[in-house]
């Protein structure tokens, strides 16, 4: 298994189609816009590309736009020279000089200023950009991930993000589904951050499962960590997770859950999760407890090879 598939979780075709496009364009220098709602694993995106890229033993370095102010992002961006500005007593390397040679990843790129956004332009177009108060140009060699949340071709529309720009992060897309178009991730994800978290020998009950399958998860993948995290600590001494260790809000998602929702192939195959769940993971156990062969194992979990 590759280092994409080991730090992806996810076994649904959703998540194959994003590793097959991550393999596809990791090697390249070209630039990608990474899509998704929050919490979908965009910067987990990015690092797998940059780790599978030839640039992969040169900085990985991110920034995140909505975080900073619009000039404290422009000094952070392309660094400045002493005395280009009250309190500038040094000189100080930007985040672009930093990345050289290897991946900027460059999150809620929706959020830029437009005076940002013309910089950013040159720099992905040309590789070259002025550092603040300096009278000479600077150029790098990075490779541009970028990320959003935000409709970008509604912002262009809408003049507060340049067109130019939009077309030219736009070459090479890949859109991060939510957690909730991910049904059969959710129980190989909690069953992850369970053994990431966990110091104990814990398991998570059928109807825990269950409730995680019926709940919407607007927070995706995120939300699900820090739901398994807080779990571990309200179960205590318990190795069992129930119900009652849950949020109030995916408790509440029980109503909506019902015998009769049940196919018999979900009933087989939430079964199969929980003992791989019980298993921590391990598949060559998991298929000993069910009785089955591992290739059969591999063909019910939607995987390849046994």
């Amino acid at each position: 298994m590759n280092q994409v598939s080991d730090n992806m979780i996810g076994v649904s075709e959703e998540m194959s189609k994003v590793k097959s496009l991550i393999e596809m364009v990791a090697p390249s220098r070209t630039s990608v816009l990474i899509l998704g709602e929050t919490g979908t694993g965009k910067e987990l995106v990015a690092r797998a590309m940059h780790s599978q890229s030839p640039r992969r033993e040169a900085p990985f370095v991110v920034i995140n736009s909505s975080a900073l102010q619009e000039n404290i992002l422009e000094s952070e961006l392309f660094g400045y020279k002493k005395g280009a500005f009250t309190g500038a007593h040094s000189h100080k390397q930007g985040l672009l000089e930093v990345a050289n040679n290897g991946t900027c990843f460059i999150d809620e790129v929706g959020d830029m200023g437009p005076s940002i956004q013309a910089k950013v332009l040159r720099v992905v177009e040309s590789g070259v950009f002025m550092k603040l108060g300096d009278t000479r140009e600077t150029k790098v060699d990075v490779r541009f991930l970028f990320a959003t949340n935000k409709d970008l071709g509604s912002l262009v529309e809408k003049g507060s993000f340049r067109k130019d720009l939009f077309y030219r992060i736009n070459t090479f897309t890949i859109k991060l589904p939510s957690l909730r178009e991910r049904g059969k991730d959710i129980a190989l994800l909690a069953n992850y951050f369970l053994n990431r978290f966990s110091t104990g020998d814990k398991y998570l009950s059928s109807e825990v499962l269950r409730l995680f399958a019926a709940y919407d998860w607007p927070g995706n993948v995120r939300e699900l960590a820090n739901v398994v995290q807080s779990s571990i600590l309200l179960s205590g001494s318990r190795r069992n997770i129930v119900v009652d260790d849950l949020p109030e809000n995916i408790i509440n998602a029980r109503k909506s859950v019902s015998e009769e929702e049940f196919s018999l192939a979900d009933i087989q195959e939430e079964h199969v999760i929980k003992i791989l769940n019980f298993a921590h993971g391990n598949k060559a156990k998991t298929a000993r407890l069910l009785g089955i062969s591992r290739k059969t194992l591999y063909r019910k979990l939607g995987l390849q090879g046994a």
